[in-house]
């Protein structure tokens, strides 16, 4: 029974094929855009899975923009007490991109500047260093692991200083965890 199933529809793409070929072409196109967009949309349902109570977490927004004005956080929190908690993130520049170790001009990839809850609030597993508030100092930072080891290779970074390419001096006073690929805010250095 199946047998001749496929032999009346081999006939038939036989019989008709440019009108087979169209229909196969477009079948399989269809397929493709199909699998590519549940790709697009699982790898958007996967961003941020790495935080804990990530369903409790928000980013706030004015007019398609996530800049707000500082004091913001401690505003919000303050007025309304729905909030349990916040942290802000700052886009950053240390001076053209770059730092000096030793005299070596070392590029800096991606940097934020954040607020001193930043780690915690997010979860970020600190492997050295403060865990508990490792930003509370001016002119702190946090290195992710795979950038302190292009920094400073196996020596331990904890209390080394790194300085902007205008010498003003940055302690190092934490390492995370890589922060997984999937992270809205995927940095190397923490300010």
């Amino acid at each position: 029974m199946f047998k001749n199933y496929i032999t009346i529809a081999l006939r038939n793409i036989l019989r008709n094929k440019l009108t087979s070929t169209i229909n196969i072409l477009g079948l399989g196109l269809g397929m493709g855009v199909f699998i590519l967009i549940m790709l697009f949309i699982n790898q958007e349902l996967q961003i941020d899975n790495f935080i804990k109570d990530k369903n409790r977490v928000f980013r706030v927004e004015f007019d398609d923009w996530a800049i707000l004005g500082p004091g913001f956080a401690e505003k919000a929190t303050e007025l309304n007490g729905e909030v349990e908690a916040s942290a802000m993130v700052q886009l950053y520049s240390i001076s053209s991109d770059a730092v000096k170790k030793n005299d070596n001009i070392i590029k800096v990839t991606e940097y934020i500047a954040a607020s001193s809850n930043f780690i915690s609030f997010f979860g970020f597993e600190v492997i050295q260093g403060d865990s508990e508030n490792p930003l509370s100092q001016p002119n702190s930072l946090v290195l992710t692991q795979s950038e302190a080891k292009r920094v400073f290779g196996d020596k331990n970074p904890i209390g080394k200083n790194i300085f902007s390419t205008n010498n003003i001096p940055y302690e190092v006073t934490a390492v995370v965890k890589n922060i997984p690929d999937l992270a809205a805010y995927k940095f190397d250095v923490y300010l």
